[in-house]
């Protein structure tokens, strides 16, 4: 079913009342002097349904959200929405930004969800622009999806302060969201878009070279310590379960994406890849990661990596916070004539926040 531009397809300003059905109403409704009618969302609920709702099918494929949000102080966490939520299913993408931002700035993150045991923002960039925030301030957000990219607007500034590109999923509905936070919302609108264009620019625009490995063979996720003591002669085992990945559009190793009833828990994962050389030489390669990472080339280390995660000590913006960076980290490779084999062990500490790694030959 095509949708018409400007088409409204959904409606609901909380105040008892809306223009269609929610596949899953939310419950949590009150009334109060100040706002009036708003839907409260509580850290203490169940992270899940019916506490949130959602609404939507699959002819939404390029639409824009609108909605307002008030960050109030239970919880400091995050709030925002998944979008392009899949029925029967809790796949979906992912908008949100700190309950309590500092210094009057917000940042906002998006990113993928693959069912609801994480939400992989370790896998993409922070917004490109920061937005004022002020406490006890509505704010409101309007979300133009499309496809593959979706642009995020707040208040009356013309310019999104967010193009989320590498979108995992196609098409669906909405759900309001929100983890170790609390906060109200108000007015939600959706209406129909022909089409949707990237404004801001991508961050990994200038690494989509041929140089990027994309021909990745994993293994099966394996306990928390296997093969630390011989990994190489670890990966050579019957055991390891090879298969065949597929990257997405960045080349990006996206582990949990893969199989998240298998790879969404902390352990450690192998992963290869052929590498050709026409002659014996040293070559550069950059790569970055999420959590913890070594690597092999021809069966010797030629890397390893510091752990990076929420929890690390060294988690800051220079090492943007923990999330995959193009070009984060150096390597030198010497190859041999021929096909080389490149082998990395990934130790996955934080499933709850995605897990997976990128490299290319310069």
């Amino acid at each position: 079913m095509e949708h018409r531009e400007g088409e409204l397809l959904f409606e609901d300003r909380f105040g008892g009342s809306s223009t269609g059905e929610w596949a899953i109403p939310p419950i949590s409704l009150i009334e109060g002097p100040e706002h009036g009618k708003v839907l409260h969302l509580k850290a203490g609920d169940p992270n899940a349904a019916p506490w949130l709702g959602w609404v939507g099918d699959d002819t939404w494929k390029n639409y824009r959200l609108e909605l307002e949000v008030l960050p109030v102080g239970e919880g400091n966490g995050f709030l925002g929405f998944d979008f392009h939520v899949q029925g029967g299913e809790s796949s979906c993408c992912n908008v949100h930004f700190p309950a309590f931002p500092e210094g009057g700035e917000r940042h906002f993150e998006g990113c993928g969800r693959y069912d609801d045991s994480n939400t992989s923002w370790k896998l993409g960039p922070l917004s490109q622009r920061t937005a004022p925030a002020a406490a006890g301030e509505w704010l409101r957000l309007r979300l133009d999806a499309g496809e593959t990219v979706a642009n995020l607007y707040t208040g009356d500034i013309p310019e999104p302060v967010f193009t989320i590109y590498d979108l995992p999923f196609a098409s669906g509905g909405i759900r309001l969201w929100r983890y170790y936070a609390s906060a109200y919302f108000r007015n939600l609108r959706v209406t129909a878009l022909d089409a949707v264009e990237p404004v801001l620019e991508d961050v990994w625009g200038n690494v989509l070279d041929p140089g990027v490995i994309r021909d990745w063979k994993i293994s099966r996720m394996f306990p928390v310590g296997f093969g630390a003591d011989d990994p190489v002669e670890a990966s050579r085992s019957g055991k390891m379960g090879w298969r065949d990945v597929s990257t997405d559009r960045r080349g990006v190793v996206n582990v949990i994406g893969i199989d998240p009833g298998e790879y969404c828990k902390k352990g450690v994962v192998f992963a290869k890849a052929p590498v050709e050389s026409p002659e014996k030489g040293a070559c550069q390669f950059r790569l970055t990661y999420t959590d913890q990472l070594s690597m092999w080339l021809n069966g010797a280390r030629v890397f390893e990596g510091e752990h990076r995660g929420w929890n690390d000590p060294g988690r800051s913006e220079d090492d943007g916070w923990g999330r995959l960076m193009p070009d984060q980290f150096r390597v030198e490779l010497p190859l041999t004539p021929g096909e080389n084999e490149m082998l990395v062990r990934l130790e996955v500490n934080e499933p709850l926040f995605g897990s997976g790694f990128w490299v290319r030959a310069l």
